[in-house]
């Protein structure tokens, strides 16, 4: 899992790690860390969501250079992205009733 994250402020941190950096004037693609938690949990940087192992801070940037909106190519990127817990319990959705079932149901009743 990786992190879309953005600062709080007009600073940049650099954590010791790889893919440890956030930018001061976009959001970036990070890999959660303990350096990351610590900078979250003061303040100085904002989760803007989780992502999967394939997104990259150069694939943000190429989101980003195409539109010239920073909170909806951050959003898009997220969406494209989005990370899935492969322990979460698969969630079906439930079938829509047939169209003349309600009808046929509601003659039935009346």
């Amino acid at each position: 899992m990786k992190l879309l994250v953005s600062t709080s402020g007009p600073f940049q941190l650099c954590g010791p790690g790889l893919e440890q950096w956030a930018r001061h004037n976009r959001a970036s693609v990070v890999r959660p860390s303990n350096f990351i938690n610590v900078a979250t949990s003061k303040g100085q940087l904002k989760v803007l969501g989780q992502l999967s192992d394939e997104a990259t801070d150069e694939g943000f940037v190429a989101t980003l250079v195409k539109g010239n909106d920073h909170a909806a190519a951050a959003a898009a990127y997220a969406k494209a992205f989005a990370w899935v817990d492969p322990a979460a319990p698969k969630v079906e959705p439930e079938p829509e009733p047939a169209k003349g079932a309600a009808k046929g149901a509601a003659k039935a009743a009346g």
